[in-house]
């Protein structure tokens, strides 16, 4: 797969988990920066998370770590949707 591929997939799917997290955390009535403490993710990440700009985030492998640690601070397993953003 070509890097240019992979940086759309990656984009996309960011956008998909990052409207699903950031819907789940509003339902949950959850500020941003509650998240931010818990999972020591600084919130401008958190919100580029929630927008699926991955172009202020650290390389992809980091990027699945911190939907990772996102998704269970919202009490759901972030083990499997970290799995289906794109390495």
């Amino acid at each position: 797969m070509e890097k240019l591929e992979l940086r759309t997939l990656q984009q996309v799917r960011l956008a998909e988990i990052g409207q699903y997290l950031s819907q789940l955390r509003r339902e949950q009535e959850i500020l941003i920066d509650h998240i931010s403490v818990q999972t020591k993710i600084q919130v401008y990440q958190l919100e580029a998370i929630e927008m699926g700009d991955v172009s202020c985030l650290p390389p992809a492998i980091y990027i699945q770590g911190f939907i990772k640690l996102y998704a269970n601070a919202l009490n759901i397993n972030g083990t499997a949707i970290a799995s289906t953003f794109p390495l």
